[in-house]
């Protein structure tokens, strides 16, 4: 059990609860760390985004890879409200997933994805740049590309796993590039003691109508 003031917030297996704790612990201490006075949302839009690349990833992600190789995901990050990275966040916070790209061959099209899986692989939360209406530009080979999506996660607490892949349209079922397990962030419970029922929290209104 995962206690909180007094009050049981969440129960399940140990290392589950473990990592809840751990997320907790480190959300508060994100939060005592930050700048004094009002934080923006999310980071300015006058915010340069530059391309980079994780060298730890190829081989953290070696059994979970596969693809054609016209294009490659670099590196690929989760950045917290305050436009710091981060694998931890609160119940419905806002973030921003970070996909960075580089195209090993000319690439007239493609289209950058992602998803949320829980620990049975279930996929809860995903898309891609053509399911919202995003078209990448054509791109020549040693050009990179980082694309941003900007969601919340109003997730059951707990650890889920990101996946993304590139693929040069929708109809096509090969791959230039797809990562399974490429970062796990865990979500902590709602400060509130709010208890979530299934999967995904959806925003519900309610009215009462006496009689």
């Amino acid at each position: 059990m995962l206690l909180n003031a007094g009050r049981i917030i969440a129960e399940g297996e140990a290392a589950e609860m473990a990592s809840l704790y751990f997320a907790r612990a480190s959300a508060e201490i994100a939060k005592a760390e930050a700048p004094q006075g009002p934080v923006p949302t999310m980071a300015p839009e006058s915010e340069t985004v530059s391309f980079q690349t994780d060298a730890s990833l190829d081989a953290r992600v070696r059994v979970f890879r596969h693809g054609t190789g016209a294009a490659k995901i670099r590196s690929i990050e989760l950045i917290d409200s305050c436009s710091r990275p981060t694998t931890a966040v609160e119940f419905n916070d806002e973030v921003t997933l970070r996909v960075h790209v580089e195209y090993v061959a000319d690439v007239p099209s493609s289209i950058v994805g992602f998803g949320f899986r829980d620990r049975n692989g279930t996929e809860l939360v995903g898309t891609n740049t053509f399911e919202e209406g995003v078209t990448l530009p054509p791109r020549v080979a040693g050009s990179t590309l980082v694309v941003e999506f900007r969601l919340r996660l109003p997730l059951i607490p707990g650890t889920y796993s990101v996946s993304s892949a590139i693929a040069a349209d929708r109809y096509t079922r090969a791959y230039f590039d797809w990562i399974d397990n490429a970062l796990v962030v865990t979500v902590s419970p709602p400060p509130s003691g709010k208890a979530i029922h299934g999967q995904v929290w959806l925003p519900v209104d309610v009215s009462v109508h006496p009689s």
